[in-house]
């Protein structure tokens, strides 16, 4: 029976912290082509601390890559990366990664990047075609008179 623990998470020494550092540096390389030298860079720029509101990573959790319009822009907290923090105009108005050398996505990995987005909306909004189809063939069996989009409409007056 082979013994299948996940290996320790590595770890990166800044001045007296140690920030944990991500597992998939492959998976770095392919969504955003940053490197591991390229990560631990931003990581000492920032100190190992979240580019918008300067707090440690918790225990164990590393900072996740900020990346928009084809540039990593930075590291943060997975919350920061999803929600308006107070530090973020900070941030906004100059990423720590373009401070140290800019980090460009390239052209096709982005391409990539936005196909991929591009099917799951469609696929989303042929799910919700779908679901209404099945809403509105079920209702009109059981003889009701009005279609989904009406009796939604109604539902929302």
């Amino acid at each position: 029976m082979s013994d299948r623990r996940p290996r320790p998470r590595e770890r990166w020494t800044i001045g007296e912290t140690e920030v944990p550092l991500p597992r998939d540096w492959a998976g770095l390389w392919i969504r955003y082509r940053l490197s591991r030298e390229g990560y631990v860079a931003i990581l000492e720029h920032q100190e190992g601390r979240c580019g918008s509101c300067r707090r440690l990573p918790a225990d164990g959790v590393p900072l996740v890559v900020d990346h928009r319009e084809g540039r990593v822009w930075g590291l943060l907290h997975e919350g920061c990366n999803l929600d308006i923090t107070p530090g973020v105009v900070t941030y906004l108005r100059d990423p720590p990664a373009w401070q140290i050398g800019e980090f460009v996505i390239p052209p096709e990995v982005e391409a990539r990047n936005a196909a991929r987005a591009e099917r799951n909306r469609q696929a989303q909004r042929d799910w919700r075609r779908r679901r209404c189809a099945e809403v509105e063939e079920r209702q009109a069996t059981a003889g009701a008179a009005t279609s989904y989009g009406e009796w939604l409409q109604s539902r929302l007056r």
